[in-house]
């Protein structure tokens, strides 16, 4: 029987050994398996083998190593010819080919129509690999991530189908992205190349899964629907873990706090496009928790369902920018599922986030939305405040509308946020001739694993 998804490892070549330890394990396996004076490559290829050979057998999973030529063409440590000839010197030794994997199936689905697809080469890992005595002490870097990727231009029924297939967007080949946009890809790249140059220096550290400590010295950008101004968000080792798992990470030993830019679509949406959020009646028109404002209205200040109900209005809200129809009729079936949201209720947020930001209204499901016009904009005031923050010395790493520094210098990166936060606003609205010059000092909360402090947002 063919695993699922879940339960398989995907070999990706982007880890490096780090320490001591992992480079003697990497050279000692080469030896075993007969590469003499290895490359680089493949000394990265062994050490990325090792890392996920070694987190397969932790969580029970097999390793999963395509065939396919395109899915290595993005990875820019080692290419396909080099993967499948480590991958096939460890079959026998410390990986078993499972069988029935890697060829082509056809059959015929439930409407009665035939379909043909490739199942990924599976590999269990042999416990073999437990016997060296670096198993434990290795420690490995994430080096080697793909550093600009841009997903190809769907229309809504194609990627409708694809998210109800669970399936990720198709990526432009890297030869192909340059052919289409030429200079401006390059200068995107050279900028994540020199971000992951200074990572490499202070990397992220991992915080404990069950092995040996893992590092993140590299990050990847995409871009959405074929443009280099929809998306953008940067990606690494560490923005898939749970939130208050990921609060535990390191940089240069310390711990890290996160920044968070509260209500960030509304906000950046509203003050990009010219407009301020509706005025709370505080000093400047401050606010804390946009959200949490909203639920005071409908159900009373410090009432228990107001603090209740504030996630699902932000859930609703987030719904509404990321399909971008601010006329949306009805919750979608994951809002009615997690939320229990009627259509009902779903129109009473829906109506009262409007008032609270009435920019909202110009969405659109074009660009003028979440995953194309928001998501470009927060990152690029991510980038802006990390490329500052490392010119000061100071490590920054993106996550999405976040930013993580160490827990000593949440001050200067609080301040650097805001204030490029500020700045780009004002310099958006003035190229683009918008109704109002916004100057706003966005509302943010300082998370680390003690709690979460907020910080107010004003108009200046």
């Amino acid at each position: 029987m063919v695993a699922e998804l879940e339960t398989v490892n995907f070999f990706r070549p982007v880890w490096r050994a780090y320490n001591c330890e992992a480079k003697e394990w990497v050279a000692d396996t080469l030896t075993q398996v007969g590469v003499v004076s290895p490359s680089q490559r493949e000394q990265d290829a062994m050490a990325s083998f090792l890392y996920t050979g070694r987190w397969c057998l932790q969580a029970n999973r097999l390793l999963a190593c395509p065939k396919v030529k395109d899915f290595w063409s993005k990875f820019p440590l080692v290419g396909w010819a080099i993967v499948q000839r480590l991958a096939s010197r460890l079959q026998g030794k410390f990986l078993r080919y499972v069988q029935g994997t890697g060829v082509w199936s056809h059959g015929i689905d439930d409407e009665g129509n035939s379909f043909s697809s490739k199942v990924t080469t599976l590999y269990e890992v042999d416990q073999s690999l437990q016997h060296s005595p670096l198993y434990d002490g290795a420690q490995f870097i994430d080096v080697g991530r793909p550093q600009l990727l841009i997903s190809e231009k769907e229309t809504r029924a194609q990627r409708e189908s694809r998210k109800a297939r669970g399936k990720s967007s198709p990526k432009l080949g890297v030869r192909k992205a340059e052919r289409k946009f030429c200079k401006p890809y390059h200068l995107l790249n050279e900028e994540v190349e020199e971000l992951n140059r200074y990572y490499q220096k202070h990397p992220l550290q991992l915080p404990d899964q069950g092995s040996a400590q893992a590092f993140c010295g590299s990050v990847g950008r995409v871009f959405h629907g074929e443009r280099l101004d929809a998306g953008g968000r940067f990606y690494g080792a560490y923005t898939g873990l749970e939130g208050d798992h990921r609060l535990h990470c390191k940089i240069d030993g310390e711990p890290i706090v996160q920044i968070d830019l509260n209500a960030a679509q509304a906000v950046l949406f509203s003050s990009l496009m010219g407009y301020k959020i509706k005025d709370t009646g505080r000093e400047n028109g401050a606010w804390s928790d946009l959200y949490g404002h909203m639920a005071d209205e409908i159900y009373g200040e410090g009432t228990k369902q107001a603090a209740q109900e504030r996630s699902v209005i932000k859930a609703v809200g987030v719904e509404l920018i990321g399909c971008g129809n601010p006329c949306k009729a009805k919750p979608s079936q994951e809002l009615q599922f997690k939320h229990g949201v009627d259509e009902s209720v779903f129109k009473i947020y829906r109506d009262k986030i409007l008032e609270w930001v009435p920019a909202l209204k110009h969405l659109d499901r074009d660009y003028y939305n979440g995953a194309g016009f928001i998501t470009y904009h927060e990152s690029q005031i991510v980038l802006r405040t990390i490329q500052q923050l490392h010119n000061r010395g100071i490590p920054g790493y993106p996550m999405h509308d976040c930013l993580i520094v160490k827990s000593s210098d949440k001050v200067a990166g609080l301040n650097v946020l805001r204030e490029v936060a500020n700045s780009y606003i004002l310099e958006h609205c003035r190229t683009h001739d918008r109704p109002e010059e916004i100057s706003v000092m966005v509302a943010c909360s300082l998370e680390e694993p003690s709690g979460k402090i907020r910080i107010k947002g004003y108009y200046l």
